[in-house]
């Protein structure tokens, strides 16, 4: 529902529909995280998932990295400098690529998936990018029937359990909590409220009772 809603609510200058189509993956882990890279992938470890008190909530992670993947903030982190290189050198190469030509295309290829991989993993985004896959994240889980106040929710939630300090995991990539509540607040009092129905209780139960 989450891809189907980031496909109906776009803004100029999106990407809401990847070539292949979107995937989810679950990775086992103890730190609360999750992140997105481009073409539509989307990871969120365990404890993240576990952190989640309602499928809203968990909505409310994904629709987040959704929106990173929509707006192209992970491209938007490889130096533009590293990507003229790309440009330039397949520009120069003939068709048929010789050794050398190939070995050049593969090695600014490779330092512009550095610059990615750096960027999303280890230094994050910058707080205005967050703050807008926060705003995109909750206009797609509102459209998809979630109750926008579960992204507050699960900040909350997240804030308390790191004490408001630094830690790993989100905290490391992503603005305090409590200044991203800050900045939703407003957008939050003006969506419709939403009860949740029992069945996705049910439905969010029985999924997580593994993990």
């Amino acid at each position: 529902m989450l891809a189907a809603s980031a496909m109906e609510t776009t803004r100029p200058g999106d990407r809401p529909a990847p070539i292949a189509g979107w995937h989810f993956t679950i990775i086992e882990s103890d730190t609360i995280n999750a992140f997105a890279a481009p073409g539509g992938w989307v990871f969120v470890t365990t404890a993240a998932v576990q952190a989640a008190q309602s499928e809203d909530e968990l909505a409310a992670v994904l629709a987040h990295e959704i929106a990173h993947v929509v707006r192209g903030h992970a491209l938007g982190s490889i130096k533009k400098g590293r990507w003229a290189n790309v440009a330039k050198t397949a520009l120069d190469t003939s068709v048929q690529l010789d050794e050398q030509s190939l070995g050049d295309l593969t090695q600014v290829f490779e330092g512009a998936m550095d610059d990615m991989i750096d960027g999303i993993l280890v230094k994050g985004y910058s707080k205005d990018t967050e703050y807008e896959a926060d705003r995109i994240g909750l206009a797609i889980m509102a459209h998809a029937g979630y109750d926008p106040q579960a992204l507050v929710r699960y900040l909350e939630t997240l804030d308390h359990a790191q004490g408001g300090g630094g830690g790993g995991g989100f905290q490391a990539t992503h603005p305090k909590a409590s200044d991203r509540i800050a900045k939703l607040n407003a957008q939050v009092s003006v969506l419709p409220a939403r009860t949740i129905p029992k069945v996705r209780v049910a439905r969010f139960e029985k999924a997580t009772k593994a993990l």
